[in-house]
C-alpha cells in the first residue's frame, strides 16, 4: 500500500489517490474493528470530527482531551492511523469531506 509522503512538519507533500480514500472514510468504520476505539469513535463524531481526515487534522493532545485524559486510547487511534499512512497535526490544505451523497457509495 502506498504512503503518502511526508515533510519534515508533517505536511503531505502528495496524497496519492488510496490515501485520499482513506482520509474520505468515515472514522466510525475505521474504527469499528477495535472495539477499545469505538467509544472515542463516536466521541469524536459527536464533536464534528466524522472523518478520518478531520481526526487526522486533531493534535495529538486534542485527541488525548477526547478520548477523556486517556492517553492509552488515544495512542491506540495514532497507532491504527500511522497504520493507514497517516498521523494526527497534519496539514490537509485542500481536502475536505465528502458531501453526504457520496458516502453511502463508499460505505464497504
Amino acid at each position: 500500500m502506498p504512503v503518502p509522503a511526508f515533510d519534515h512538519v508533517s505536511r503531505p507533500t502528495s496524497l496519492d489517490r488510496d490515501a485520499e480514500r482513506r482520509l474520505d472514510r468515515d472514522i466510525l468504520s475505521f474504527c469499528a474493528r477495535q472495539p477499545q476505539l469505538r467509544e472515542l469513535a463516536f466521541v469524536l463524531a459527536d464533536n464534528g470530527h466524522t472523518h478520518v481526515g478531520h481526526v487526522a487534522q486533531l493534535t495529538f493532545f486534542t485527541v488525548v482531551d477526547l478520548a477523556g485524559g486517556d492517553r492509552q486510547t488515544a495512542e491506540e487511534m495514532r497507532h491504527r492511523l500511522r497504520h493507514a499512512g497517516l498521523d494526527t497535526g497534519l496539514s490537509l490544505p485542500g481536502w475536505h469531506a465528502p458531501d453526504g451523497d457520496l458516502i453511502e457509495p463508499m460505505l464497504e
